[in-house]
């Protein structure tokens, strides 16, 4: 008790008060027993929200609060119950009038403002701001299974609420927060009752024998696994932004009968791509993309909306770094599709079943290797919680749950289609996404050109998959799936040419110094992009510079391999682009070149030994053709070995 006691008097926010609210009326003993759907998130941590409202009458808000609260448990009476379990280790849900409820923690931070509370970055403010830190939902038999504080702020109060994952899911936390929230604005009943017998989508009781944690290890520092630092961000995606990334992903949508890609899918493969990059993995890393599917219209028969549990598979799919983030988007977003449309009853009916015949105790940590895992959903309806005093300001997810590579999803405050995405990583990963301009702001499409390839290719569906976790931890020792990643990867590279090829085409190495052309050749072909202009024969609007004057250095191949400038030395900038479009020194549009195609995942997909080129949207303008990292493009500017008329700047 000691060290809790320690722990208190280092805590900023003071705890006020403690009480417990049951259901207003007498509902005798009742049980549910938890079913296979249930089941995978006993080891996990309690689910944690925070909402931020502004205002102030502290006092009058907490009681009409906790009014409520004892009138919605009448209809979710499970959220003030206890886990049990019987001799067999079946594990349900039960609830009796004797029991103690919901607890509801009161609390003062007068010198935190609702503002402090709005920024993007996370801060270990919030840790303080809600209950259950660190508890796992296998300790609700002895805990509450849903705990509340309301935190008194310089202008606002603070909602923390904290739920036991293995009760409920997403969908059935904000049923119940907008019941909740409708009670306190004055309706006499809630507007969607909940449908409480889980037994009706599964009734198959599966002995879980679930050992206590810390039972079999020891106690010591040295045993427990070590963690790198993480760091949160919220990355606000405005209306405009999403539909920019939904239309450029949907403009190149893979022919065979592929679907165009929803807002998830677009979004989902964006963030998946842009954390992968700021991983810096090596081209043949496995990365993992793992989501969360509601199964209540996927199951046979369907479940109501309202139906009050966990209803949710996690599924998961794999693939290369390199492949992922050398194809085009579209790549990743068909993986993605195709492991939600294979999702059918079937699918679901088999992982119950697999679960079922050997239950296995999951960590929230165990999404997969280098993995994105994306839970909540901008669907839920978290901004129409309105207790009567207006809408929430912010709201955010809390410490529990959290690794490298943890993606929350929620609607954006400005409503209609934006999406806040809430991101755990690795500090220096995210300081290299924070820099990462595309991700947030995306300007340009990157576009694909399929370059003939004379060599026997593999299917993608040799170096992409789609299922569950168990058969993503046998990956890690399939020689077959690792094989066929290299082979891929190495075939994407044998296909490059060295960086030094791209910028002149006669290599003439007595015009630069050995150590100059050994840092060229150094570069390894995964940290550039290819492009393949177009070459002009001539054109009337500008002449190829002879090189009779002595002048012929790499700059001079570069800039002749682009086009040639009209600046005639003149102007402070060097512009690589033709001024004139009727010259017709334009790159032509290659994109419309037929694709070669391959059966696999997503139906057509692009294989990613292709060319890239940049294109913008405004007419027929094209973007310059520079390479895609920065620190690549210095040495054009370098001020050594530039003429007079060169600028660097």
């Amino acid at each position: 008790m000691a060290p809790e006691k320690e722990e208190e008097e280092i805590m900023r926010v003071k705890i006020t008060g403690k009480c417990r609210v049951k259901p207003n009326k007498k509902l005798g003993r009742r049980e549910c027993q938890l079913v296979t759907f249930d089941l995978p998130y006993i080891a996990f941590q309690y689910n944690q929200k925070l909402m931020v409202y502004k205002g102030d009458e502290y006092d009058d808000r907490v009681g009409k609060l906790k009014d409520g609260l004892g009138v919605v448990l009448e209809d979710f009476y499970q959220l003030a119950g206890k886990l049990a379990k019987d001799e067999d280790w079946v594990f349900r849900v039960e609830y009796d009038d004797d029991m103690e409820g919901v607890e509801v923690l009161e609390a003062k931070a007068e010198w935190i403002g609702v503002e402090d509370l709005t920024v993007e970055e996370g801060t270990s403010t919030l840790k303080e701001l809600i209950p259950s830190n660190g508890i796992l939902n296998s300790e609700g038999h002895h805990r509450p299974l849903l705990s509340v504080q309301l935190t008194k702020l310089k202008d606002g109060l603070a909602m923390g609420l904290a739920f036991n994952h293995a009760i409920i899911d997403g969908t059935s936390t904000w049923h119940f927060m907008s019941s909740w929230a409708q009670i306190c604005s004055g309706l006499p009943s809630i507007s969607l009752l909940p449908f409480l017998d889980r037994t009706k989508v599964r009734n198959t009781k599966v002995k879980f024998q679930l050992s206590p944690p810390d039972q079999n290890g020891s106690s010591t520092d040295d045993a427990k696994p070590v963690y790198q630092p993480l760091r949160e961000r919220v990355f606000k995606f405005s209306e405009s932004g999403i539909d920019k990334i939904k239309s450029e992903i949907n403009s190149n949508i893979p022919s065979g009968g592929s679907k165009p890609f929803s807002t998830f899918q677009s979004l989902a493969v964006h963030i998946w791509r842009h954390v992968t990059q700021a991983r810096q993995l090596k081209p043949e890393d496995y990365t993992v993309f793992t989501f969360f599917a509601d199964c209540r219209k996927r199951v046979d028969p369907p479940m109501p909306e309202s139906y009050f549990g966990n209803l949710i598979q996690a599924i998961f799919t794999v693939t290369a770094a390199g492949l992922l983030s050398m194809n085009p988007p579209e790549f990743g977003a068909s993986m993605i599709q195709k492991a939600i449309e294979t999702h059918d009853a079937k699918a679901i009916e088999e992982r119950n079943k697999q679960f079922e015949s050997a239950p296995k105790v999951y960590q929230f940590k165990d999404a997969g290797v280098n993995c994105v895992a994306v839970g909540s959903s901008p669907r839920f309806p978290v901004y129409e919680v309105d207790f009567g005093w207006g809408k929430p300001e912010t709201v955010r997810s809390g410490i529990n749950n959290k690794f490298d590579g943890m993606v929350y999803l929620y609607p954006g405050k400005s409503g209609g289609r934006s999406i806040d995405v809430e991101i755990s990583l690795e500090a220096g990963a995210m300081e290299r996404l924070e820099k990462d301009k595309e991700l947030a702001c995306p300007n340009n499409v990157v576009s694909v050109v399929q370059e003939p390839i004379k060599t026997s290719l593999l299917l993608p569906e040799a170096v992409v998959w789609s299922g569950d976790l168990e058969a993503v931890k046998r990956l890690k020792t399939s020689s077959n799936f690792e094989k066929n990643i290299r082979k891929e990867v190495n075939l994407c590279s044998s296909n490059r040419l060295p960086l030094r090829k791209l910028f002149y085409e006669d290599r003439e190495t007595f015009l630069c110094s050995s150590s100059e052309a050994d840092d060229i050749d150094s570069l390894e072909p995964e940290t550039y992009h290819v492009w393949t202009p177009k070459k002009e024969e001539g054109s009337p609007g500008s002449c190829k510079k002879s090189s009779s004057t002595g002048s012929n250095s790499k700059r001079r191949k570069f800039k002749d391999f682009i086009h040639r400038s009209n600046s005639d030395g003149k102007d402070t900038f060097v512009f690589l682009m033709p001024n004139n479009k009727k010259s017709g020194l334009h790159h032509q549009r290659l994109g419309t070149e037929k694709r070669k195609e391959v059966k696999g995942v997503g139906g057509g997909l692009f294989q990613f030994q292709e060319h890239y080129y940049i294109r913008s949207k405004q007419g027929d303008k094209r973007c310059s053709y520079l390479p895609c990292r920065s620190d690549l493009v210095g040495f054009l500017s370098n001020v050594n070995g530039v003429g007079r008329n060169l600028h660097p700047f």
